[in-house]
């Protein structure tokens, strides 16, 4: 069963440019994997431009790639998500209609990468 989870970093206007991730979305899978390997604004920056996600490792590959443990797995499906104000972001209030599976989001501010669970306040990394 999938653990799912929302990337997302404040752009333009306080606006949050996010992606999906439909497995390890937890704080020791995806949450570790952004704290060590996904702290460059640049590198974020890849990463959001690709898509949603299957899995996120260390490195991004191209889509067709297969997937490792050190290998970010695109899915297939991946959609153009609209951007989410800063504010409906953080109280994820937007989830229930919109993502309502969604476990955990993962929030990228001033090179820090911030958490909460669907049931918990926000936390750093």
């Amino acid at each position: 069963m999938a653990t799912r989870c929302l990337i997302g970093k404040i752009v333009d206007c306080e606006m949050v440019k996010y992606i999906y991730c439909h497995f390890d979305g937890y704080p020791e899978g995806v949450g570790e994997c952004l704290a060590i390997n996904w702290r460059d604004s640049r590198k974020v920056n890849a990463l959001l431009s690709k898509g949603d996600l299957d899995s996120l490792g260390a490195k991004l590959k191209d889509k067709n790639k297969s997937n490792s443990r050190l290998n970010t797995k695109f899915s297939e499906y991946s959609e153009n998500h609209q951007l989410v104000s800063k504010l409906d972001y953080e109280s994820s209030s937007w989830l229930e209609k919109d993502w309502w599976d969604i476990e955990y989001i993962y929030l990228f501010i001033d090179g820090k990468w911030h958490c909460k669970g669907f049931n918990t306040d926000w936390f750093e990394l």
